[in-house]
């Protein structure tokens, strides 16, 4: 038992800020029983002429002031010789002798909390560990209200949840309604990314316009013809066009332009 690193059994750290004594001390007697060190703390007896109750006293001791912060071992820490059973009711007088005025706030946190921007977990764990808090103040919170305080306090997208609760035939546990809400976010996000997906497909499928800036209009760099129009002061509209034989007006103007209006006249 001397070699026992009690930080890897006990993960969490007893502070007054956290409101945790109920926790810890109840996992801290399960591991005593279980190297059969209980007695360490539930009995004033002393054997100081025991080498073997000596080394575990100090052993007691070691976790205890491990597992607890740095302003609780200020407030219990005592010179070399103190008993275990004197550690431990000090802590446990801490926090028993103001539990009135810490289940006037707990009640308070607990009743005002809602969900919203935390996760189905977190906001159960969120409520369960107050309750938890209010038991070790002597103000136990039943299940049924902890169920209601969950209802009232959920986020307003699982209003369906929030009606369907209540009136259920058989009214729910607080696990049965957690399970149930953690399955609702669940089928939620499902929902919320395949309509992003799908809004995802249907903006790359669809044909995209190029705007009028980028349209270019076609040039005849042989004629100057722009949009199939000529340019000049003559063949305005009508020009002429060289057929072999000649030049001949009626048509567009697709080539060179001669500086006269009209064709040679015949001989």
């Amino acid at each position: 038992i001397h070699s026992v690193n009690i930080k890897s059994i006990v993960s969490y750290t007893l502070d007054t800020q956290v409101h945790n004594y109920g926790k810890w001390s109840q996992l801290f007697t399960i591991i005593l029983g279980r190297f059969d060190l209980l007695h360490h703390i539930t009995t004033s007896d002393v054997f100081s002429d025991d080498p073997a109750w000596v080394r575990e006293n100090l052993t007691v001791l070691s976790w205890i002031f491990a597992t607890i912060s740095e302003d609780l071992v200020d407030m219990v820490i005592r010179p070399p010789g103190r008993r275990a059973h004197a550690i431990w009711r000090h802590l446990c007088d801490i926090f028993s002798g103001n539990k009135a005025s810490r289940a006037v706030h707990l009640e308070a946190a607990f009743h005002s909390l809602t969900q919203g921007d935390l996760s189905a977990h977190d906001y159960c764990h969120r409520l369960q560990q107050l309750a938890n808090n209010l038991a070790d103040c002597d103000a136990p919170i039943d299940d049924r209200t902890l169920v209601h305080q969950l209802v009232a306090g959920m986020n307003t997208k699982y209003h369906t949840l929030r009606t369907l609760l209540p009136a259920l035939p058989v009214f729910p546990s607080f696990m049965q309604a957690r399970d149930m809400l953690l399955l609702e976010e669940r089928s939620q996000s499902v929902s919320d990314r395949r309509a992003a997906d799908t809004a995802l497909v249907a903006t790359a499928t669809r044909p995209s316009s190029a705007p009028a800036s980028q349209l270019v209009a076609p040039t005849n760099n042989a004629g100057g013809v722009t949009n199939n129009r000529p340019r000049g002061g003559y063949g305005r509209g009508r020009g002429f066009r060289y057929n072999g034989d000649g030049y001949n007006g009626g048509g567009r103007s697709t080539g060179f332009l001669p500086p006269w209006v009209s064709p040679w006249p015949a001989a």
